[in-house]
């Protein structure tokens, strides 16, 4: 009885005190919460991901905007964000569509076929279609805002909880990945 009230007794000190879990790693700058507005022409824009980056700064700082616009920013998978002046990266890219569809499709069996048998051969052939399948992106912020090197967008998370940046005019362009063995040709 009293190895059963051991344990309880752990488990209960671990839920109220905490296991250590929220501690940051060892070099990691304390972090406060900081959210971030992306809009386009002054609209929310939803679906961006949005990325903070500073030299003086090693980890991946990043959020994704949601219907009003806002990310809540996270550092290393830990909420919130360091002190310091950053350059915002703003992407939104949607892959087209594949023509094979999203979902594989069942297997009509053969006079005689299990199936599972026919299912496994429809889900090979649709992976089989869609690997081979060439689908542009499309980017629907202007591609300056997409790179550290590029973007003149900039933040500083001193003294502050949360900032709004405009991306300017909603463009639609088509970014070709180069490995794609189907790339069209001029």
């Amino acid at each position: 009885m009293k190895k059963y009230f051991a344990i309880l007794l752990t488990f209960l000190a671990s839920v109220f005190l905490g296991c250590g879990s929220n501690s940051l790693p060892d070099g990691m700058p304390p972090l406060k919460p900081f959210d971030i507005t992306i809009t386009q022409e002054g609209a929310p824009l939803e679906g961006a991901t949005v990325f903070l980056h500073s030299n003086a700064v090693p980890y991946v700082i990043a959020g994704k905007t949601d219907a009003t616009g806002k990310a809540a920013l996270s550092t290393q998978s830990y909420r919130g964000v360091p002190d310091g002046e950053f350059k915002v990266v703003v992407v939104k890219e949607v892959a087209t569509p594949s023509k094979y569809g999203e979902t594989a499709p069942g297997g009509e069996p053969k006079p005689g076929e299990d199936p599972e048998v026919a299912n496994a051969r429809a889900y090979e052939e649709w992976t089989a279609n869609r690997e081979k399948e060439y689908r542009p992106t499309h980017c629907y912020v202007a591609r300056k805002y997409g790179t550290e090197e590029t973007t003149d967008l900039t933040v500083t998370t001193s003294g502050s909880s949360s900032a709004t940046l405009d991306v300017g005019p909603a463009v639609d362009e088509l970014f070709f990945p180069e490995d794609s063995a189907t790339k069209p040709t001029k």
